[in-house]
């Protein structure tokens, strides 16, 4: 038995319809028919009760189902150990950062000292549950990512604070501004502020906190995906706020506005305590090591 087909047994079991697991695993469902015939023949009993309107699984099917389970889950996490070890052989260390920002201060310092002595670093951007996922995987070893204040790491990752980075309030170049004064951020009350699906809940609660700090409450606009919010903002259709080291800082069709009202982002690295990459180890403390003019 193959993985793949012990993928199939998995999927069938749990959905009970071979047209809803044919779907689910991108394979027709007569190919799907034909595996799950082949696989009872090799293991010499019925797995599944294949009636004209319905699938159940045997008893012996059931039970079989769940070893295969642990088969997968073990050879899931085998692998991750794998890739970690296979890293560590190479003096490699994948880096995640979320997605237009940039390496700064302790990070960088750590970064440019282990690559001159030799380490193979890869930074790889994404979304954070995308990188999240790929941490939970092995397949990345370090993230950095902004997070809000007071918000614990969950048990099984270390945390290590990195440096803060200015959130400023971004608006079309030829927005009205006061001519007497300062804009402050009450003068955008009104405005909806754009903020980007369900991928930053950590960056929309300091939006709010933010604007709860001068007893307001903002009218937050969610789009589903950065492209939207980058081609909404380029376009002057909207305003939003933005990490001041965002790439559209330097598009001349917007002003990037930093305001004290708005609370900074606070960047910290983020591994899994279970992780077996002495580089991870490096990584943290070249960040304690850094230089004050590194920083």
């Amino acid at each position: 038995m193959t993985l793949t087909q012990m993928q199939y047994v998995i999927t069938l079991a749990k959905c009970l319809s071979f047209t809803e697991a044919s779907r689910l695993l991108y394979i027709t469902q007569p190919t799907l028919s034909k595996q799950i015939s082949l696989i009872e023949d090799e293991v010499g009993f019925r797995i599944f009760h294949r009636g004209k309107k319905s699938t159940a699984l045997t008893e012996a099917g059931n039970r079989f189902c769940q070893g295969l389970e642990h088969i997968l889950l073990d050879y899931e996490n085998y692998l991750d150990v794998a890739r970690q070890i296979d890293r560590t052989e190479e003096g490699a260390l994948r880096v995640g950062i979320t997605e237009y920002r940039a390496v700064h201060g302790k990070a960088l310092y750590a970064v440019r000292e282990m690559k001159g002595k030799g380490y193979n670093i890869e930074l790889v951007s994404r979304n954070l549950p995308d990188l999240l996922w790929l941490m939970a995987k092995g397949d990345i070893d370090i993230v950095i990512r902004p997070e809000q204040y007071n918000l614990s790491a969950p048990p099984e990752y270390n945390r290590q604070f990195l440096y803060e980075v200015n959130n400023c309030l971004v608006v079309p170049a030829d927005y009205p501004m006061p001519v007497d004064r300062q804009p402050r951020l009450s003068d955008f009350a009104e405005e909806d502020i754009l903020m980007v699906g369900e991928q930053m809940p950590a960056f929309e609660e300091s939006v709010r906190e933010s604007f709860e700090s001068i007893g307001m409450t903002p009218k937050l606009k969610r789009v589903e995906q950065f492209s939207d919010l980058v081609v909404t903002l380029a376009s002057g259709m909207g305003i939003s706020v933005l990490p001041e080291e965002h790439f559209l800082a330097e598009m001349p069709g917007l002003r990037f506005l930093r305001m004290p009202e708005i609370l900074p982002s606070r960047i910290h690295a983020m591994w899994r305590k279970d992780a077996v990459n002495p580089a991870i180890a490096e990584f943290s403390r070249l960040v304690e090591a850094c230089p004050a003019e590194e920083m």
